[in-house]
């Protein structure tokens, strides 16, 4: 029966993963929502009125008294939804992170083709920037090819539409969606659709069989069971509040993070960038930073771009690579005043 479940009621987990599962302990453990669901539900048997249900007002009241703590979570949970929804949304075409993956093995394929065509041209300028390499006596052992022919390469077989990532996040989202009112919502739900008996026709009210249920009908929450006329409710429960209290910290994560926009690494590199974004360029020594005695944060490492070889051999191989070579200006020598040599 949906009574018996009310306090065992598993909620889809708020928390990363399951964890909302793990950590949460039913109220209904407590003597007072023993006691009100035990007058509701069992009181009108001794009457030997077993056919009884409770009157939806009635119902609402003590179901809401009980569930007071758990409704908490519905603020949090809503705007855990939201959160990922606009998560989701930001991750379409050239920023969806599959399409992103699928298509590294055509620039691999441009970046092994631009090295074969220009293979001697980048040695060359790789030996003047960085020396001629030093070799040393292999210590390998000879492997001895075989003359059994290579296996036929491994052809992948196509994988269907339904597989595609993009497609797994819109149905993990169409069912978040579902459970959206699922906290804000579960008293009620539960009275409406297995427990209690509408208005007007014979029900049971705590005390005796009526047509109506007369006493005032609170809301959901604990704020609005100090006036529940069922069930007293004096605090949020504290596995609750722990609860919250990670929803909180998941939804500050996943508002924090957003999709880069195409040319804002410069800007993450640089410290600087849009409120959009949400980079700070924050970074320490290690990272090839150093304070320059104010809040300001310099880069003193070198700076590196795209590497592309010279179309003309003549020309400075350092320009070729468009960055310059690691030299002391570079590595972020300073003066007594702290400005960059």
């Amino acid at each position: 029966m949906a009574l018996g479940n009310v306090g065992k009621t598993a909620a889809p987990g708020p928390a990363s993963g399951d964890r909302g599962h793990q950590h949460h302990r039913p109220s209904s453990a407590e003597p007072r929502v023993q006691r009100a669901l035990l007058k509701m539900h069992y009181c009108p048997h001794c009457q030997g009125l077993t056919e009884s249900k409770p009157c939806m007002g009635y119902c609402l009241n003590v179901m809401r008294g009980c569930l007071a703590s758990l409704a908490e979570i519905d603020a949090h949970w809503r705007e855990f939804v939201r959160s990922l929804e606009g998560l989701s949304s930001r991750m379409q075409g050239p920023q969806d992170l599959e399409q992103v993956l699928l298509g590294v093995h055509s620039l691999l394929n441009e970046a092994v083709g631009n090295a074969q065509r220009n293979g001697q041209r980048i040695t060359t300028q790789v030996h003047k920037l960085c020396g001629a390499p030093s070799r040393r006596p292999s210590q390998s052992v000879n492997i001895q090819h075989s003359s059994v022919k290579d296996p036929l390469p491994l052809k992948t077989a196509p994988r269907p539409t339904n597989d595609a990532l993009a497609q797994r996040r819109k149905d993990f989202l169409s069912g978040l969606r579902f459970y959206r009112t699922y906290y804000g919502g579960l008293a009620d739900q539960l009275c409406v659709s297995d427990l209690s008996r509408s208005d007007g026709t014979s029900c049971w009210n705590g005390t005796s069989i009526v047509h109506s249920y007369t006493l005032r009908v609170v809301g959901s929450g604990i704020k609005a069971q100090s006036s529940n006329p069922e069930v007293k409710v004096k605090e949020a429960d504290p596995v609750i509040n722990q609860i919250i209290d990670k929803l909180k910290h998941i939804n500050q994560l996943l508002q924090g993070k957003s999709i880069p926009k195409f040319g804002s690494l410069d800007q993450i590199e640089t410290g600087s960038g849009d409120a959009e974004g949400r980079y700070s360029g924050d970074c320490d020594d290690e990272d090839g930073c150093a304070g320059s005695g104010g809040d300001e944060i310099k880069r003193i490492g070198p700076r590196v771009s795209k590497m592309s070889p010279d179309v003309s051999s003549d020309q400075d191989p350092h320009h070729g690579l468009h960055h310059h070579s690691p030299s002391a200006k570079d590595l972020g020598v300073r003066s007594s005043s702290g400005a960059r040599r």
